[in-house]
């Protein structure tokens, strides 16, 4: 995972949870890996854009356009109502020294 990727995603959607009115606010943090791809998403209890959205996601977009062109993207879901889901999709990398079993292994 690039630096700063998802911490502003999780930033934001605490912000968003700390000024919400109504059901008890969470955040759901999920990354998973298919094929050559990684993929992270931010789910956010109650949904709706609120003001600071749009700088944290439009800052994201330009990091990952300059990183991997158009190999990468963030959206944005509801999937279901009353959540917001930012989801990052980012090619697979490893650091070169690493391997399956060291990344693995506890």
């Amino acid at each position: 995972m690039p630096p700063m990727m998802l911490l502003p995603l999780i930033d934001d959607a605490l912000a968003a949870c700390t000024n919400a009115v109504g059901p008890k606010p969470s955040i759901r943090v999920d990354l998973y890996a298919r094929g050559d791809r990684l993929y992270a998403s931010v789910t956010r209890t109650p949904g709706g854009i609120v003001p600071t959205d749009a700088p944290a996601f439009k800052d994201i977009r330009e990091r990952l356009s300059g990183l991997y062109g158009d190999g990468a993207s963030l959206a944005i879901a509801a999937p279901k109502t009353g959540c917001i889901e930012a989801r990052l999709d980012i090619p697979l990398e490893f650091a070169p020294e690493a391997t399956t079993e060291r990344a693995c292994s506890i």
